[in-house]
């Protein structure tokens, strides 16, 4: 437990937050890819430790394509 399950948790949010503004994938997929089994688990995760949803936090960050 502790300070390194903190600190995966914050890595794979990290990841998943730069996923969200830099690729298209839905947050499902994201969320697969970061290592969430279960979709609700890993939007509960991302809300608590970014304070908005995957997917308000894509609308507010994205990064306009060319």
């Amino acid at each position: 437990g502790g300070f390194l399950q903190g600190y995966f948790a914050a890595a794979r949010l990290g990841l998943a937050a730069r996923l969200l503004t830099d690729t298209d994938d839905t947050a499902l997929s994201i969320g697969y890819q970061v290592g969430y089994s279960a979709p609700n688990y890993f939007s509960r995760a991302f809300k608590k430790f970014y304070g908005i949803s995957p997917s308000r936090y894509r609308e507010q960050n994205r990064v306009p394509t060319v």
